[in-house]
């Protein structure tokens, strides 16, 4: 799994699971491409998650700080098997979603959520 690891700075926290299948990333602010995959571009960090369901480059997660507090924007990359909220259905390619807070999200057939961390 490749995570970028500072808890003095992390905001949040994503776990994904599906079967055996387990991947978890500290978050900061900063984009993440999330895939079987990712591999690191410039401006985001990759997110490795090895199950067949998962595109090599599946969804993108955007962590920022806004008045006082975490947003974390979802947006698909054009996977195959797509990517959706649970509650809410299907997260576009184009334009960004926010994600509630321990909210659940499927990559694939794997099931994820975002866990925000309470701000020091």
């Amino acid at each position: 799994v490749g995570f970028r690891s500072s808890m003095a700075s992390s905001l949040a926290e994503l776990q994904i699971r599906a079967g055996s299948t387990a991947a978890r990333a500290d978050l900061t602010e900063g984009m993440y491409l999330i895939g079987r995959r990712p591999g690191a571009s410039a401006g985001t960090t990759g997110v490795s998650v090895p199950h067949a369901s998962v595109s090599r480059a599946h969804a993108y997660l955007k962590v920022e700080r806004s008045e006082g507090r975490t947003v974390v924007q979802i947006r698909d990359a054009g996977s195959k098997n797509g990517t959706s909220i649970v509650g809410v259905g299907a997260v576009p390619t184009e334009g960004w979603v926010v994600l509630e807070a321990e909210g659940k999200v499927i990559f694939g057939e794997c099931e994820g959520v975002v866990v925000l961390r309470e701000a020091h």
